[in-house]
Formats: structure tokens, sequence, C-alpha cells
């Protein structure tokens, strides 16, 4: 037998008479604590949560600063708690780290791993609360960035939950990086024959006369050939901001529901293919 072998068997050894002797005094603490913990992350996490909605202008530090203190709360808190109950010395201590590490290395390997990549996603910051990104398939905003993992609210409504750890290994889309504001861009295709000089004067001034757009960025329109089946037309791309990322769909909506209405005020409908947004 290795010495690393016995190591970890004294070690289990000096961890099982620790949790032999607990009464049933510090059993009580130990959950008490646990409970007062929860409640007192819950009322952090609401309390944020409150004050940027009241502070809109802020709201996405607010809530990018209540998940690196729900975090430190929760981590905190627990080392603490079981710490103060037990008070252990020295040696048991150490005994315990090593255990704990054996015991994560082999049982808890999937949570482990989630767990260490939400602490990565908080440092390297690849996406934000608040943030609305595609990932997989799912798009839609960031409202939470747990210990285990990522939820994401889509446009549908659902709330999607993925483990941290896929973030590691996969590529993730973010429309804004932590900005209120992001880009959206709108397609719209017609027969070659249209006349351009019409049809984009009325598009730039419905995108810039928008309520939903943040003018601070610029308007950009593009022009390029499309083959749609047998025929060749032109695609027409607006890529424009959109004041916060919750009104994307108001922005498109409001956009092609006055440049249609601008297309046939001047008669201009039929040269009009189809139109796309994203």
């Amino acid at each position: 037998m290795n010495k690393a072998l016995k190591d970890t068997i004294q070690s289990s050894e000096k961890v099982a008479s620790l949790f032999s002797s607990i009464s049933s005094e510090v059993i009580l603490s130990i959950f008490f604590g646990f409970l007062f913990l929860y409640l007192f992350a819950k009322t952090l996490n609401w309390a944020l949560e409150y004050l940027a909605i009241k502070i809109p202008s802020y709201r996405l530090s607010i809530l990018q600063f209540n998940t690196i203190a729900t975090h430190i709360t929760y981590i905190v808190g627990s080392l603490w708690i079981l710490y103060v109950a037990i008070n252990p010395s020295k040696e048991m201590v150490y005994a315990i780290m090593g255990s704990g590490a054996v015991a994560i290395g082999f049982s808890l390997k999937d949570l482990v791993s989630s767990i260490i990549a939400g602490i990565i996603l908080i440092f390297d910051r690849p996406f934000q609360v608040g943030d609305r990104i595609s990932f997989r398939g799912n798009y839609g905003d960031i409202i939470r960035i747990g210990l285990r993992s990522v939820r994401i609210r889509t446009l549908e409504d659902s709330v999607v939950t993925i483990p941290n750890n896929l973030f590691l290994s996969d590529n993730v889309s973010s429309a804004n990086s932590g900005e209120r504001d992001m880009m959206v861009c709108s397609d719209y295709y017609f027969k070659n024959n249209v006349d351009l000089n019409q049809v984009l004067p009325i598009l730039d001034e419905v995108t810039r006369t928008s309520r939903f757009a943040y003018l601070n960025k610029p308007v950009k329109i593009i022009t390029s050939s499309e083959k749609f089946e047998e025929i060749v037309g032109l695609k027409i791309t607006v890529k424009a901001y959109v004041l916060e990322t919750k009104y994307e769909k108001d922005f498109t909506t409001d956009i092609t529901k006055r440049f249609y209405q601008g297309l046939r005020d001047e008669s201009l409908e039929d040269s009009l293919i189809s139109s796309t947004s994203s």
C-alpha cells in the first residue's frame, strides 16, 4: 500500500471520527445556519434586483454585482458556518480538505466542474447578467449566473438552465457585451429592377425616426445581390442599434411596418420579395 493511499485512509478515518462525535445541537446549529444563509442570500438577491428596476441606467451593473455578491455569500457563508459549528483542530481541517478533495474528485466531478466554470465565467466574463446571447440554439437574456448553472430567458419567455461547464467548451455569442444597446439587422429582398434611389431614403428615414432607435451609434444600409430560386434580386440590410435589448423585436416590427407603409405610399410594394430580421 503506497503512502498516498495510506494518507487518504488516515484522513478519512479522522473525518469519520469527527462526524461521529457531532452532537444533535451542532447539527441543529448547522441546519439553522444554512437556513439563515439561504434566506440572507435570497433577500440580498431580491434587494439588488429591486434596485436594478428602480435605477434602470445602472441595471446591468447592479445585476452583474448581484451575481458576484451571491457567489461570495454562499461560499464564504458555508465555510464560516461549518467552521464555527464544528470548530475543528488544524489537523482536522487538513484531514477534511484531503478527504473532501477525494470525494469531490470521484463523486461530484460534474457538479464541481460546473462550480469552477461559474467562477471562471465571473472573471473571464464572456457574457454578463443582462446580456442577450445565443448558445446551442437558445437565444435570450442572461437572468442569472449561479454556482452551478446559467439561466437564460428566451424571447418566448421560457427559462432555459444550462450547466456552467458547457460554456467553456462551446462557442457563445453575445449581442451587446454588457451594453444596454445592441445592433439589430433587418433584411429586405427586392426584385433587381427596383429603384434604390426611392427605396433607400424611405428605409433610412423609418429607421432613424423609430422611437426604439439608439442614434448615438451609426445606422448603415447595405445592398447586395441575392439569388432566389430562378431569379436574382437585391438584398437590402439595415444595421441599426436599439435602445435596449428588450426592445429588439419592437424595433424590427416598427421598422418593417413603417417601411412597408412607405413603400405602399410610393407604389413600390410590388417590387418587394420578402423580409427577415435577426
